[in-house]
């Protein structure tokens, strides 16, 4: 069985505080140390990181991950934290998971206990109740819930307990949940979210009144909000989100004068939401995907203190210019974040939008806004996130709208009617990180040259526009979520394209011919995608990658003098097995990278016309045939990667002749035969050349030559091979058995020549091969030999 620990970190009571050092003399107290070596043995540690934790080593406060006091020797912490679990991913069907071990309730001193994000499995023990002075029990993993719980009472014997993180707990079995938390005064923070809870009493819960935090979000709750609750009274933080709730907002919820966050969304609430503009502290405010009606209230006005505001998906059915109107005093002077996706909003962005300067985030997704972008815009010098898509805005969207957005990280605007214009010497004061899909007025910049859109969360198709920028010398469109094929028209439209890098995206089909048509590719990464077919053979019209370049021939990669003397042109590629960043020797990077498809057939052969090419990654594959036998040829590679694919055959000799190599990778084919031995292959190690049939350095397996049994029994004691010595006068003897009589009976000769002439007739060859020699006559042996 297998333990991921992921987070582990425990704090046990001191008894004095000390400034002192710990004498070296005053190791960890011996069962403590015991206690420790004990837990080592329920856990599996595949990445050997508690390997100093043994038995020999005497003080238990050098081992891996310990810190004891520095007085005493008590432990105070054990953290084994290592890197987050992925939260989407799910456990395999076979992964086996260990209980949490029960002896942790000994260790009564523990006040902070957290068992978050672990691969625990089975019931939560009840010897965790004998930790009388725990303070902070953290036991949530929403994302793997697969600790049930029977029997909660033990937890009413935590008295010290003020934070309680159940997050993922199956407690749907525990109908008195709340009876419990109800015995523990001290409760400062609660998390419960999805526990799958369904039962709330009606009655008041006296003691939630000195209650910070609570949060039942996730679970199935229904009907009402549940009055029981009304005494939160000391509550900052409330989230009752993604329940069942469908009545109109309870009228004591308005007196929780100290709630700072409220979170409900996707619920089923009604009615009005205007007593929550009573909320004066509030900061952070989420009413969406529910059923509110009445648009926004004017209410909303009051509340001075708030940064945050959702509303996605709730019908306010109103202008625009109304609801930001309502917020246009105070609000707008200190709220950070305004989303209004999918709200039912109309008309005209009007300039109220420049009086909130302290706003970072803005979304006004999937509305029914028109008319133009108003100038305003551009005095939101805080902006980081604008999204605009889906709207009916129209007009134009110059540097005016941008110059003071030097935050600005993310912009969406797709789906409208919008056209960007900029001058050519604009620089974006800006670095974006975009998301959503790629806005067709791309393609209105004709004069692009450099299209950098790396590592965003691009999605969908790439869009037909941008074949409209003819004059693309860069397209970098690598890691993102871009679908559909690899268009035929990049081949055809950017015919100056120097750099093409669409990968780690989710193109997939066969790779167009139109391809070849790029004479001046120099670059080219469709690494990570999910290509089929066959590698085109035309490869070998990449004509840049088959001449020498000057180091004095400068390759302009942007004409535009502006772009030429203000910058150089960047990017980052995968060589060697590194992703690092190619700057001013980018020019004289030739390079191929078609790794992880699922390209077949053959290497195509043109490949080795290109002379120039220093790496060429065609790994993990389908590809069959052999490796080119004129692979040498390409005297300028220095990184080759093959691995991963069904290659067969043996390796040609002339990789020999590569001396610039430094990268070799063949493993996991179907080659077979010897290595090449020369002093560059056996430079590299064995693992460029296992999961094949090879043999010879720098494999440990010789190559050996098995003689046949009949020689070694026909060898003398001189060591003459009889076997060999036979089949050679037996040679001799046949031949001229057969050519002797030709050689000196003429009459043979002639009955012979003239029997291959009957066969003339028949096969039409014959006499071409004796060339109007006489045949009777001037016969040379020579001649018959031929």
């Amino acid at each position: 069985m297998r333990i991921v620990v992921a987070f582990v970190f425990i704090t046990i009571a001191t008894i004095n505080i000390s400034f002192c050092r710990r004498s070296s003399s005053v190791g960890c107290l011996q069962s403590e140390r015991l206690a420790l070596l004990r837990f080592k043995q329920d856990l599996i540690d595949p990445a050997n990181r508690l390997v100093s934790w043994t038995s020999g080593v005497e003080d238990c406060c050098i081992w891996s991950g310990i810190v004891c006091d520095n007085l005493t020797g008590h432990v105070l912490e054990l953290n084994l934290r290592t890197a987050p679990l992925n939260e989407y991913a799910t456990p395999a069907e076979d992964e086996a998971y260990e209980r949490i071990p029960r002896f942790l309730g000994s260790m009564q001193n523990l006040r902070y206990l957290n068992l978050s994000l672990n691969s625990f499995q089975g019931v939560i023990p009840p010897q965790l109740g004998n930790l009388s002075n725990l303070q902070v029990l953290c036991m949530g993993d929403y994302w793997r819930s697969m600790l049930p719980v029977e029997n909660f009472w033990w937890l009413s014997r935590l008295s010290f307990l003020k934070h309680l993180d159940l997050d993922g707990v199956d407690l749907s079995n525990s109908s008195d949940w709340l009876q419990v938390i109800h015995t523990l005064p001290s409760l400062v923070v609660i998390k419960l979210s999805y526990c799958k809870l369904h039962h709330f009493p009606p009655k008041p819960i006296a003691n939630f009144s000195s209650l910070a935090s609570l949060d039942l979000s996730g679970n199935h709750f229904e009907g009402p909000i549940p009055d029981g609750l009304q005494n939160l009274t000391s509550c900052r933080h409330l989230d009752l989100s993604y329940n069942l709730f469908n009545s109109s907002m309870p009228s004591w919820l308005y007196r929780l004068r100290n709630l700072e966050e409220l979170f409900l969304w996707g619920n089923f609430l009604q009615g009005s939401m205007d007593g929550l503009g009573n909320l004066s502290s509030i900061k952070a405010l989420d009413l969406s995907q529910n059923n509110f009606e009445g648009g926004m209230p004017v209410s909303f006005g009051r509340l001075c203190n708030l940064r945050s505001i959702f509303l996605v998906g709730d019908r306010l059915n109103e202008e625009i210019s109304q609801a930001l109107n309502i917020f246009s005093k105070c609000v707008a002077k200190v709220v950070e974040s305004l989303d209004f996706t999918d709200a039912h909003l109309f008309g005209p962005l009007t300039y109220q939008l420049g009086r909130f300067k302290n706003l970072k985030s803005l979304s006004l997704v999937n509305n029914s806004i028109s008319g133009p972008i108003p100038r305003s815009l551009g005095e939101l010098s805080s902006l980081e996130i604008l999204y605009l898509s889906y709207n009916q805005f129209n007009g134009t969207l110059s540097e005016i709208h941008f110059n003071n957005l030097t935050r600005l990280i993310g912009l969406g605007a797709s789906g409208n009617s919008l056209t960007f214009k900029f001058p050519p010497q604009w620089v974006p004061p800006f670095k974006l990180l975009f998301t959503g899909t790629l806005s067709p007025s791309i393609g209105s910049l004709t004069s692009l040259q450099s299209l950098n859109l790396r590592k965003n969360n691009f999605v969908g198709e790439v869009p037909l526009s941008l074949q409209n920028c003819t004059k693309l010398v860069k397209l970098d469109l690598g890691e993102n979520e871009f679908v559909g094929s690899v268009s035929a028209w990049i081949g055809e439209r950017f015919s100056r394209i120097k750099i093409l890098i669409l990968r780690s995206n989710k193109f997939q089909g066969l790779l167009p011919r139109e391809l070849c048509h790029l004479t001046s590719l120099q670059i080219l990464d469709l690494a990570y995608n999910n290509l089929f077919g066959n590698i085109p053979r035309c490869i070998s019209n990449f004509s840049t990658m088959m001449r020498k370049s000057e180091m004095d021939d400068d390759i302009e990669y942007l004409s535009n003098d502006y772009f030429n003397l203000s910058f150089i042109e960047d990017a980052l590629l995968v060589n060697k097995g590194e992703m690092a960043k190619y700057s001013t020797i980018l020019k004289f990077v030739r390079k191929i990278d078609l790794s992880k498809n699922n390209f077949s057939g053959g290497i195509p052969m043109g490949v080795t016309d290109l002379s120039t090419l220093q790496s060429l990654n065609l790994s993990h594959n389908s590809l069959t045939g052999k490796i080119l036998e004129n692979i040498g040829a390409m005297s300028s590679l220095e990184s080759i990667d093959f691995s991963g694919n069904q290659l067969s055959g043996e390796i040609p000799q002339s990789i020999s002749n590569l001396t610039f190599l430094s990268v070799l990778n063949l493993s996991n084919n179907k080659l077979s035969g010897r290595i090449p031995s020369s002093t560059q292959l056996r430079t590299f190690s064995a693992s460029s050349f296992t999961g094949n049939e090879l043999c010879g350095p720098p494999l440990s397996n010789n190559c050996t030559v098995s003689v046949p049994n009949r020689g070694e029994k026909e060898r003398n004691e001189d060591g003459v091979d009889w076997f060999y010595v036979s089949m050679a006068l037996g040679f001799v003897v046949g031949f001229w058995s057969f050519i002797g009589p030709l050689f000196f009976n003429r009459r043979w000769r002639c009955m012979y020549f003239q029997f291959l002439n009957r066969l003339q007739d028949k096969l039409g060859s014959v006499k071409d091969v004796i060339s109007g020699y006489d045949i009777c006559t001037n016969f040379h042996l020579s001649l018959a030999l031929k």
